[in-house]
């Protein structure tokens, strides 16, 4: 009997603020919510004027100890745990949904390895999605719904709509490196030299001028 309202994942990118847009066209109830004290995504989320939930996080010293020490650091699987806590956090404050914006080529493979194909974000892919979908409803909730809302569409029509939300590209970052947890993260919003700032320079570049 969860109340009909979605917890909305935010990133302080461009595909959850297609999203939120589109749940507000329909007249959705939702909260948008993140993971970890990013001032980038908190001012991002601030931008939308909705209500949020910021769940906090605290990694063990011990992770960089083992860093420190040679251990390797693979690629997490952040969209699972993030999955999990948004789920656990419907539960607890009560909304039927778990919306995340993963568009239609995050199930793509990204290398092929021994005649083996891999994705390096096998969470963000169908996949996960359907079996973790699946496991909320027989486990935790029948009336909790998980997905992703821009599953259907490519990135370029991700980035199309984008380009008409304008009080947003201020604002709004790619970028990874903002999220760095060592190291020195850019001045401004874009580094301006990773492949993820010149993906979304190009994917845009059709809809958007130079500017």
């Amino acid at each position: 009997t969860l109340p009909r309202r979605s917890l909305v994942a935010i990133g302080g990118g461009k595909d959850s603020l297609v999203s939120i847009e589109l749940l507000r066209s329909h007249g959705e109830a939702m909260t948008l919510a993140w993971v970890g004290d990013s001032p980038l995504i908190a001012a991002v989320a601030a931008r939308t004027g909705l209500p949020t939930l910021n769940i906090g996080r605290r990694l063990a010293p011990e992770l960089f100890e083992l860093n420190r020490r040679g251990a390797l650091n693979g690629h997490i699987p952040v969209t699972a745990i993030n999955s999990a806590l948004l789920v656990f956090a419907a539960v607890l404050y009560g909304f039927d949904a778990v919306v995340f914006s993963n568009e239609h080529s995050a199930s793509s493979a990204t290398l092929e390895s021994d005649g083996r194909v891999v994705n390096h974000q096998w969470s963000k892919g169908i996949d996960f999605e359907r079996a973790f979908a699946a496991v909320v409803h027989a486990t935790v909730a029948a009336d909790l719904d998980y997905f992703s809302l821009l599953r259907p569409l490519t990135e370029l029509a991700v980035t199309r709509q984008f380009a008409g939300l304008t009080r947003y590209h201020g604002h709004f970052s790619s970028c990874n490196r903002n999220f760095r947890l060592l190291g020195a993260k850019p001045r401004e919003r874009w580094c301006g030299q990773c492949p993820k700032c010149h993906f979304v320079f190009l994917a845009l570049a059709p809809f958007l001028p130079k500017p």
